[in-house]
């Protein structure tokens, strides 16, 4: 438990969902963009260490299985210790790939003319070689994808969202307890104005996670009264 409380900040950190490390003192997040929110290779490591860890222990006298002090003494070596190391293996290197991308594609479209206002490169599921890239201007949001086994490696898709936050419905849902709620949260939000007879609603989506105005995770609806 105590592994688990030490570790969450810092798995929340190296994916996309960010820490506020010095709150409330900095309302600043801090992204390391390298592991999927639940990577299941490190699950699948994680597991395999643990279980192999405990297969090889020993039984003693009474049935109960523990290792013996010289295995104690030489932790380093047990599969548990190694699925750890592998752990933070893959995840620098992750992290390495991350960022070398980021500023690859930076470098790209600052060359072009183009210089955005963020990157987010951000790991997929399944797939360690593959990135999902959102890129930040001054009204709008493309997209790309990196994948380090095809030349070029990076390339941008043929889509892009608008901001649309200047918008009078976005201004106003902006100020809602809801609205503000998940905008202290969100990294690259943009706004869709559903009409409706009674009154408008507002659905701020953070493009890093969903472009879908209706998802579960990653977008909100709020519903503008007296308009």
């Amino acid at each position: 438990a105590t592994v688990s409380i030490l570790t969450h900040p810092l798995l929340d950190f190296m994916n996309t969902y960010g820490m506020r490390w010095w709150m409330p003192f900095v309302n600043r997040w801090y992204y390391a963009d390298a592991l999927f929110i639940v990577d299941p290779w490190i699950w699948v490591v994680l597991v395999a260490g643990l279980l192999l860890t405990r297969w090889t222990g020993r039984e003693t006298g009474n049935g109960k299985r523990e290792t013996s002090a010289a295995s104690h003494r030489r932790w380093a070596m047990t599969p548990a210790a190694v699925s750890l190391l592998a752990i933070a293996v893959y995840a620098a290197i992750m992290l390495g790939a991350s960022q070398i991308a980021r500023r690859a594609i930076m470098g790209e479209l600052t060359a072009q003319g183009h210089a955005p206002l963020r990157v987010m490169v951000s790991p997929v599921p399944l797939n360690p070689l593959r990135r999902l890239v959102v890129i930040e201007d001054a009204d709008r949001y493309r997209f790309g994808t990196v994948y380090w086994l095809r030349r070029p490696v990076f390339a941008i898709e043929p889509y892009e969202v608008a901001k649309n936050a200047t918008a009078p419905e976005a201004l106003v849902a902006r100020q809602s307890a809801e609205g503000g709620a998940f905008l202290s949260w969100a990294r690259f939000p943009f706004f869709v104005v559903e009409a409706s007879r009674s009154s408008p609603v507002v659905h701020i989506v953070d493009a890093r996670y969903t472009l879908d105005p209706d998802a579960g995770f990653g977008a909100v609806a709020v519903r503008l009264q007296g308009r």
